[in-house]
Order: structure tokens, then C-alpha cells, then sequence
């Protein structure tokens, strides 16, 4: 049936003007055809003129409103939003005709509907991936579960170097104790952001910064083209727009490809760049906080009250497991959350927009005008950039606590550790599996000192560090 013989049967609403520019107004909506109806001659300009105009209401992909036709309201300019509701005057044009009312498709002829949409080349890439990685993983824990040092921190290491004295993996000898040098003991009071190199700090917060970095600039760059459309750069604005919502005036207009399958693909690779940057950066903020949480547990191990057995990857006996998540619970419990709750703002932030237009009420889709593109939130995008900052201040702010200074930094450096676990001969065979407490253990002749980690008691300072351990004197020499 003709559009004509439709609207001349009755199959088309009358609609006031309000609410006709309302339904044309929504970018999302399922809009059928519509007769629109002018004013008498008596308001046109010339009076004997008339007016037929064929337009569509597919998408745009250009950031502009579809309904351009309507908002433009009869002056012929780019416009994005239309005037205030409701919507009293309305004209099209040019020339300017006054529309009195319109006959649009009636709603029951209109059909919304689900769809499920997914990209065979997408899917299969990501099955094969995730296989290799579950291949990776599987070899990984077969090949390395019985390795000398594990994955575990500095006490995997420190297990293997007390049996043998120093020795590392195959024999390696890191240093023997009589080539060790000796000197004056002084307590060392250090940051903990000295467990990691100057070089690596660096890099981690030039990286995490520059990736902040990035994300505000391109928001900055997109005001220009959100000032264009008469949108206001302000917070409440932006949450106008909606969190992490889908608006016809915050498309990517950056010249990637549109149709399938390159569009899709090149949406979907460009969409989940910055969780692939977040995860990189991720990788260096957690070795710089195990870094220092490492140490920290190994240089309070001089205390009596903070006597431990190792934390190693295989515990036997009553030795301690290394951490289920990696960190202490009390770090490792933020950290993850901060990390999750930042991918899901980056996910609100930038997104696949996936426009499908459909011909007729039957769901044919309009494959010319429909198109594949990215979505992005201003205020989600402000968001994550705050996120972001207060993650890399925290970790800032930890390297400023202080450890005690008792212990020297060793981190996860193998000679440094190998220097601290040259055992007395009676802890060799099995006090790695006991509880172990560093300090002096023995003060040969020529009045230089050993320190190490040992099982024995505590004895007091002026008793004979031979049947025990003490804590170092300052001024006197160590090895």
C-alpha cells in the first residue's frame, strides 16, 4: 500500500506539532513514514507555493542529528539539538513552511526488536588466543612447579640459598663468605621506594602518566567538535550526555573504515586498546608494589616478634604459602578493585557503536546506512582520568614510608639475598623449614660478626651470640 492510500485509509496517527517533532527528535527511535501537513497559503511566502520533500531518518555517522530536516526548522543550517520541548512553531524550508500538524505511521506497524550480532573472524581469533594462552599456562605450571625459585618472592630464592649456604640453582655461587665484605654496622633508615631502582620508578609513572595523558588531550581535543554542535564544555553538561551513554554527538569522526567486516574489526581493535595499555601499565605498578611490600616483610625478620618461617611457592612442613592473589590482602584487595574499577570506566569511556538501520517494519537491514563506529563519554572519560591519578598518588605516597633501617634493602636481588643467608652448619639441613629470625650468630676472633637468618633463640647483648641471635650493635663490623 502507497504512503498516499495509507494515509488517505487511516493507517496514519494524527499528530499535534509538540509531539510529531518529539517522536523525530529522538535519534534511537523506530520512526516510520509521515505525512506532514502545511499551514494555509495565507503564511506562505508566495502565497500560491507548495512543498514536497522526500528525506530520510537513517543515521548519521557524521555526528550530525538524522532528523536534520526537522531541527534545522527551516533555516538550512547543521544543527545537533533541536529547540526546547515542546515544540510549538515549526517550519521547513527553505523557503519557510509553516507545518500544522503531520499523519505518521501508526506505532502498531512498527516492530522493536533484538538482535544478537557477533563477528565470526572476531570469535574465532579470540578462542584460538585464549586456547594458546590456557596451552601457556598449562606448560608453565608443569615445566617450573619444582623449580628452585619460583614465583613466590624473594623467600623462594632464599630457601634454595640457606640449604646450600649461598650456592643459588646449580651450584651459581653468588658469594662466599669470607669474600664478603665487612664494615661498620649503621642502622639505614630507608624509603620504601629504594627497593626499587631510580630507572624503574621512572618508567612506571612516566608510563602510567602518559597514558593519563593521552586519554585527557583527546578529551580536550574532542571540545572543539562538541563546542561546533553548541554543546557546553562544563561537568554538568557532560553528565548530561550521560555516563558512559550512546549520543548521536559523541561519535569517533576519525576516518576509520565504516562498513563490515574492516569497520567492525578496526571499531573493536581501536575500543580495546586502552584496556590493553591499562593491563601493561598494570604489570609495572604491581612488580613496583610487590617490589616494596617484599622487602618490607624481609627486613622486619631481625625482630623476634616478627620470627617466620619462608613464604615459598610449595610450602612443606609449617613453612607459609606465598600469597593467593600475590600481595597481602590488605594491599593486594584495593589494588585489584582500583585496577577492575578502571577498566570498567575505560568501558564506559570508549565503546563499539554498532548502528544498524533497518528498511520497513520487517527488519530489513539498510546494510548502505548502517555503519560501525566508537562512542565516547566525556564524563566517564573525566572519571577515569581522576582514577587513574589517585592510583599513581597512592603508590607515590607509599614509597615515602620508611622501613626501619635494621635490615639492608635487598628487594628481589639474588646476590643481596644469597649475602644474608650464609647459614650456620646446624641450620642447613632443615631450618629452612622452621621458623627464622636475621641477626648476628657469631663473632669470630678478630672481632668481625656474621649475620644471618638462623633458627636459634634470642640471647641478649652481652651473651655469646654462638647460642643465639641478637640484633647488630652500631659501630661494630658485620659480614
Amino acid at each position: 500500500m502507497s504512503m498516499r492510500d495509507a494515509a488517505s485509509n487511516g493507517f496514519y496517527q494524527e499528530l499535534s506539532i509538540a509531539d510529531c517533532f518529539a517522536l523525530y527528535n529522538d535519534y534511537f527511535a523506530p520512526q516510520g513514514n509521515a505525512v506532514i501537513l502545511v499551514q494555509n497559503q495565507s503564511v506562505q511566502s508566495p502565497a500560491n507555493d507548495s512543498v514536497l520533500i522526500h528525506v530520510g531518518t537513517v543515521p548519521r555517522l557524521d555526528n550530525w542529528a538524522k532528523n536534520m530536516w526537522a531541527i534545522a526548522n527551516g533555516t538550512g543550517t547543521f544543527r545537533s539539538f533541536g529547540p526546547p520541548d515542546p515544540v510549538t512553531t515549526w517550519f521547513l524550508g527553505p523557503p519557510r513552511y509553516q507545518i500544522a500538524r503531520c499523519l505518521v505511521e501508526a506505532p502498531s506497524q512498527e516492530n522493536n526488536r533484538c538482535r544478537f550480532e557477533y563477528s565470526p573472524i572476531i570469535l574465532v581469533t579470540v578462542c584460538v588466543l585464549n586456547f594458546f594462552k590456557a596451552g601457556l599456562l598449562a606448560d608453565t605450571w608443569i615445566q617450573h612447579r619444582k623449580a628452585e625459585l619460583g614465583h613466590g618472592g624473594s623467600d623462594d630464592g632464599a630457601t634454595t640459598l640457606f640449604r646450600t649456604g649461598g650456592l643459588g640453582p646449580g651450584g651459581r655461587n653468588y658469594h662466599q663468605l669470607e669474600h664478603l665484605r665487612s664494615e661498620p654496622y649503621q642502622r639505614q633508615p630507608r624509603r620504601w621506594m629504594h627497593s626499587v631502582s631510580l630507572g624503574r620508578r621512572i618508567f612506571t609513572y612516566f608510563l602510567y602518566l602518559t597514558v593519563l595523558a593521552v586519554a585527557f588531550t583527546l578529551l580536550v581535543i574532542s571540545f572543539t567538535s562538541l563546542r561546533h554542535r553548541s554543546i557546553r564544555i562544563s561537568i554538568p553538561s557532560f553528565w548530561d550526555l550521560g555516563f558512559g551513554a550512546l549520543t548521536p554527538f559523541t561519535y569517533l569522526v576519525i576516518g576509520l573504515p565504516r562498513g563490515d567486516p574492516e569497520g567492525l574489526i578496526a571499531n573493536v581493535l581501536l575500543a580495546n586498546l586502552p584496556q590493553l595499555l591499562l593491563s601493561l601499565t598494570y604489570v609495572c605498578y604491581n612488580a613496583t608494589l610487590s617490589a616494596f611490600l617484599v622487602q618490607r616483610e624481609f627486613g622486619l625478620m631481625h625482630r623476634e616478634d616478627r620470627r617466620r618461617t619462608l613464604r615459598v611457592s610449595e610450602p612443606v612442613g609449617i613453612q607459609r604459602s606465598s600469597y593467593t592473589i600475590s600481595l597481602p590482602l590488605r594491599y593486594g584487595v584495593p589494588l585489584y578493585a582500583a585496577s577492575g574499577l578502571i577498566h570498567w570506566l575505560i568501558s564506559q569511556s570508549l565503546f563499539l557503536a554498532r548502528i544498524t538501520a533497518l528498511q520497513d517494519q520487517h527488519g530489513t537491514v539498510d546494510v548502505k546506512n548502517s555503519f560501525s563506529t566508537c562512542g565516547y563519554s566525556p564524563i566517564a572519560v573525566l572519571a577515569t582520568v581522576a582514577a587513574g591519578l589517585i592510583q599513581v598518588l597512592a603508590l607515590v605516597l607509599l614509597g615515602f614510608r620508611k622501613y626501619d633501617g635494621v635490615m639492608r634493602i635487598v628487594s628481589t636481588n639474588s646476590r643481596a639475598i644469597s649475602a644474608a643467608c650464609h647459614a650456620l652448619k646446624e641450620d642447613m639441613k632443615e631450618g629452612y623449614l622452621l621458623p627464622l629470625r636475621w641477626g648476628v650468630v657469631e663473632v669470630k676472633e678478630d672481632g668481625i660478626g656474621h649475620c644471618t637468618f638462623t633458627t636459634a633463640p634470642q640471647v641478649g647483648p652481652r651473651v655469646e651470640p654462638r647460642t643465639g641471635v641478637r640484633e647488630p650493635t652500631p659501630g661494630r663490623s658485620y659480614q
